[in-house]
């Protein structure tokens, strides 16, 4: 899609053609469990729906069940990786930016060792290393060079890490809920393995033709190229100039938004990689 401007005039001016991709929505669930207080239970319940909304519409991550618990001497609430959850009698903590928290924790966010480990490929330096999480906290802050940073349990901007953090927005959730699903396209591992990847990771234009490299030594790393042959594929090594010059070497790239996956057409003979 495009943007256009139109003057009093009736002029139309059109901005650059860009490309939206959609996510799957996600399957997250939830169950209470007995022992809440009336006026406890109403007011997680609402927590709960309203969070598990926000992770539906703003991330893929399938299959995530998550039991939700009631503990009179919890100050907070608390959770741990797969789905277990903890609220306490706290009216404070009894809010739609603490389901969202602690739901971080269930999967992965301060709980798993790509997390917590003090330094991974993820994570270092008290900073997140991924580029899909960091891009959506630049494009949602207009920034070009701002980052994650965090401790071995959270992180932050928009971690919510507290009651005084949830000022009860739209805006908060839904970039807590963004975050998340750039930290599962980074490759942070969920507990359900089916949440954010594959996902569309490589910027790419439906027209243009890719090349691809063989990386073996080998079979001549960088020079080598894969081509389509009579319905197989191999690797033959070339110049940039030739491979340009070589249909068979050159593929089209489309993305199915359902499935998340790509396709790779080969441009000479239409056939799949597969």
């Amino acid at each position: 899609m495009r943007a256009y401007a139109l003057t009093s005039t009736y002029a139309v001016g059109y901005g650059d053609v860009i490309k939206v991709i959609t996510i799957p929505r996600g399957t997250t669930r939830y169950t209470m469990a007995s022992g809440f207080p009336d006026a406890d239970y109403t007011r997680v319940n609402a927590a709960m729906k309203s969070a598990v909304e926000y992770y539906n519409t703003y991330t893929s991550i399938k299959n995530l069940s998550l039991s939700v618990n009631y503990g009179s001497g919890t100050p907070t609430a608390e959770a741990s990786y797969g789905g277990w959850m903890r609220f306490g009698p706290s009216s404070s903590y009894q809010q739609t930016g603490t389901a969202l928290h602690e739901m971080a924790h269930t999967i992965g966010v301060g709980t798993h060792w790509y997390w917590y480990n003090g330094t991974t490929a993820l994570k270092a330096g008290g900073k997140w290393l991924g580029e899909r999480a960091t891009a959506v906290l630049n494009f949602m802050d207009g920034t070009s060079s701002a980052q994650i940073s965090g401790d071995n349990t959270h992180g932050w901007p928009y971690g919510i890490n507290g009651a005084h953090e949830d000022n009860g927005t739209d805006w908060l959730y839904t970039v807590n809920s963004l975050l998340m699903q750039g930290f599962g396209e980074d490759g942070l591992p969920t507990p359900t393995g089916k949440f954010t990847t594959p996902a569309y990771t490589f910027e790419h234009t439906d027209s243009v033709k890719y090349y691809l490299k063989s990386e073996d030594s080998r079979a001549g790393r960088d020079t080598a190229f894969v081509l389509e042959n009579n319905g197989n594929l191999s690797l033959r090594t070339m110049t940039a100039a030739q491979a340009a010059a070589n249909d068979s070497a050159a593929w089209y790239l489309t993305f199915n938004p359902i499935n998340c996956y790509y396709t790779l057409r080969n441009v000479a003979t239409g056939k799949l990689l597969t």
